[in-house]
């Protein structure tokens, strides 16, 4: 049975909750559905649509009573290479559209750069450091405490929650199971092309199937035609940072197992590859990220004409999960992710609340599919449409640990409290913020919600490394394997990184043994290619910055309002 809703002085944020009418208790079977887009450089991009045509979670009464679904969608590697978020480059009609129906947040931080740990820090709202996740092979309830995740306590709150893909990292970090039964209210569904994603199916010139990077399965689905290789350009850096550490170094080893990268013989770690092979790689990539957008436009253009889009409230994520990711394309020199750059690290966030975000003129506009993989899309027009469009936008820090509790928020069901400083016996908590108060600000825009609210000034990350220097296990070592962590902090103005010695039997970090510090300065140096954290100049800021990181995101926190 669904719980009861909390008392009004438990939920400490109310304008947007109490502010309308469309808000109200969940009853049970409200549904949490999980879908996993997956946006992999050429090849097939698999969602599953008809989980809302072929089961009916609702009665036509329900249906009407203005109870709140939740559809979650969580886009594989996917960084913010979107029309709404300024890439002229790019087309993505359908995410755009969702974008102005929502709100845009711009600076959204995964807390670890690769799969199992960055899932399992998103859907437990905890941080590497408290999961013990820090490679693809732990599992948190074995590792490091019983912690309730964001489905499990949708579930335990009365909503069905179903999963569709991969949302959870499959395997060993999520116990085998996908965490089933306990987050989820049926065993979680997952394509039979998921067996596919590291084998021989890409045909080749010799008339044999191949494990390529670019893989056009199905080359007349594929929107290659609205990037042609001639429009295509390099990263706009496409070289090594000056004075980058050798750790910080991702050496793409993922790639390197592919046999059209084979073929090149790219020496180890630094060798590049060649440019028409770039291009190629960032033409699928792009290519992939509309025929993506196709999907989600037919994914919710199918909630809409069923009736639920109305009381269904849509998240929109980009998480970096295994395959490529983040991604990087090129910038550094690198490719995929596993890294603390910002490229690997910043992803996309919208979300979608039916009745107060989607309003024009005061009455709900409805979605409109636009198909995309066709010869009828006019690609001249989706940019314009992008930019003269207004967006609702947040501007502050975010980080992806922020989400459960504001989901809960958003849904009214009981509050999950702030983790204390020791949380490993502690079942159900939260180590991140709530967003309502910026959502608020978004929906709202007072003068008075602009000067009230406090946010946190940081954001926090860490990547785990197996030596100093790039070794072929780097990318993603196992968690006997890393003795070295490096911890980065992004600010208003700055990314600091510290890497330091780290033990992987106490799984502790030796902050007094630190090898290399990276700053990068993002008036001046946006993309990261500048290390100025040796310089003189800077030592002063640099020493401010390294007592900040020790201080922690606790440090941070904002404070209730």
């Amino acid at each position: 049975m669904a719980s009861e809703k909390p008392s009004t002085s438990e939920n400490i944020h109310q304008p947007l909750l109490s502010s309308s009418k469309y808000h109200r208790t969940l009853k049970q079977r409200n549904t949490l559905i999980c879908i996993l887009v997956w946006a992999v450089v050429l090849a097939t991009v698999c969602v599953v649509i008809s989980v809302f045509t072929t089961r009916p979670f609702y009665s036509s009464r329900m249906c009407n009573s203005g109870l709140k679904n939740i559809l979650f969608i969580i886009v594989d590697d996917l960084r913010p290479t979107l029309g709404c978020y300024g890439d002229r480059s790019m087309i993505t009609p359908n995410i755009d559209q969702l974008a102005r129906r929502g709100i845009k947040f711009n600076w959204v931080f995964a807390q670890q750069a690769e799969c199992g740990p960055s899932r399992t820090s998103l859907l437990t709202s905890r941080r590497p450091d408290t999961t013990f996740t820090y490679d693809q092979h732990t599992c948190w309830r074995t590792s490091a405490g019983n912690f309730r995740t964001l489905p499990q306590h949708f579930k335990k709150s009365g909503y069905y929650t179903v999963s569709v893909g991969k949302v959870f990292h499959p395997g060993k970090a999520s116990n085998m199971t996908d965490d089933y039964p306990y987050s989820w209210s049926q065993e979680p569904y997952h394509p039979s092309t998921q067996q596919y994603k590291m084998a021989k199916v890409c045909p080749g010139p010799d008339g044999k199937l191949h494990m390529n990077l670019i893989c056009p399965v199905k080359v007349d689905s594929q929107p290659e035609d609205l990037y042609p290789l001639s429009s295509m350009s390099l990263a706009p850096d496409p070289r090594l940072p000056h004075y980058m550490p050798p750790v910080a170094w991702n050496p793409w080893m993922d790639l390197r197992k592919r046999d059209d990268v084979k073929k090149f013989n790219v020496s180890f770690p630094y060798g590049e590859l060649p440019e028409k092979f770039q291009k190629e790689i960032r033409q699928g990539y792009f290519a992939s990220i509309s025929y993506m957008d196709d999907l989600v436009g037919q994914l919710l253009g199918t909630l809409e004409q069923t009736g639920l889009a109305s009381n269904t409230l849509v998240v929109f994520l980009g998480d970096h999960v295994s395959l490529p990711v983040g991604w990087s394309l090129g910038e550094h020199q690198e490719w995929s992710k596993f890294s603390n750059f910002e490229v690997a690290l910043q992803v996309p966030l919208l979300i979608s609340i039916p009745h107060i975000t989607d309003l024009k003129d005061g009455f709900r506009q409805p979605f409109r599919y636009v198909p995309v993989v066709n010869n009828t899309f006019k690609k001249e027009n989706s940019f314009h449409v992008a930019i003269k469009e207004s967006y609702r936008e947040v501007n502050e820090l975010v980080e992806l640990v922020d989400l459960y509790p504001t989901l809960v928020e958003l849904s009214e069901i009981p509050l999950v409290p702030p983790c204390s400083l020791t949380s490993n016996e502690i079942e159900f908590c939260t180590e991140g913020s709530s967003l309502k108060p910026l959502i608020d600000k978004a929906v709202y825009v007072t003068t008075f919600l602009e000067n009230s609210i406090s946010w946190k000034n940081a954001v926090f990350s860490q990547y785990p490394r197996p030596s100093l220097q790039p070794m072929k296990i780097s990318d993603s070592p196992e968690l006997n394997n890393i003795h070295i962590m490096g911890y980065t902090m992004r600010t208003n103005k700055y990314r600091y990184t510290e890497w330091m010695d780290f033990d992987p039997k106490t799984l502790r970090a030796n902050w007094s043994s630190v090898h290399a510090q990276e700053l990068y300065l993002h008036e001046d140096d946006p993309l990261e290619d500048r290390n100025k954290a040796g310089f003189n100049e800077y030592k002063e800021l640099v020493d401010n910055l390294s007592k900040q990181l020790r201080e922690g995101w606790r440090a941070v926190l904002p404070k209730a309002q």
